[in-house]
């Protein structure tokens, strides 16, 4: 998590939010190929499983409204006054090099899962700092420096928490859908089923998303 202060001289400006999408990088790792003393994630029974990472960082612009120190401990409430979301996706498809071609195609579906949800980060991120923008967080330190921190520590444990539940659990039950959806269809091709298996999840959800 990266918080940037600036207690002396921030400079007023109206609260908006910004945010920075870098593209997904996917990388395909080989379990034959592991470096000494690392652990293959797979399991005795896998072939392939497919590691994803949605990063979140956040920087602020903001005032603080009220500060006092009580005995050798300062309390700062700090006002969000601008915020600039930035937001990565490593993907790491983990297989052996013997696997079939339908296990190869099977992870680029789950590739492909993550990169249609991915799609919708920046959106996401949008949703999660207007909880925190134009609102104010106290937090509390041996400095007042350490007090804004600790607040805006706060301010962006809530913007990352929304963002990586919204985005955690639309691509584990989407995921979900399309193992079952794979399982039961061996003839379908695997991008058809990532389509059935996103369609499956907006009528569960019952929306559009």
């Amino acid at each position: 998590m990266l918080v940037v202060l600036c207690l002396g001289g921030c400079v007023s400006k109206p609260a908006e939010i910004t945010v920075k999408v870098q593209p997904m990088k996917v990388e395909t790792r080989f379990i034959e190929e592991l470096k000494p003393g690392e652990k293959s994630p797979l399991a005795a029974c896998e072939e392939a499983l497919t590691d994803w990472k949605f990063g979140c960082k956040t920087a602020f612009d903001f005032e603080i409204v009220d500060k006092s120190e009580l005995a050798d401990e300062f309390l700062a409430n700090v006002r969000i006054k601008k915020a600039i979301i930035s937001l990565d996706a490593p993907v790491t498809i983990w297989i052996s090099s013997k696997a079939s071609d339908d296990t190869k195609m099977h992870e680029e579906a789950h590739v492909l899962i993550c990169r249609r949800v991915y799609g919708e980060a920046e959106k996401t991120a949008l949703a999660g700092a207007a909880k925190v923008v134009k609102k104010e967080f106290q937090g509390g330190g041996s400095s007042l420096e350490a007090a804004a921190k600790e607040g805006l520590s706060l301010a962006s444990e809530e913007i990352c928490r929304y963002y990586h539940m919204a985005m955690v659990e639309k691509i584990n039950r989407v995921s979900e859908i399309f193992d079952r959806l794979d399982q039961d269809n061996p003839d379908k091709k695997d991008s058809e089923l990532v389509e059935l298996a996103f369609q499956k999840y907006r009528l569960i959800k019952g929306n559009k998303s």
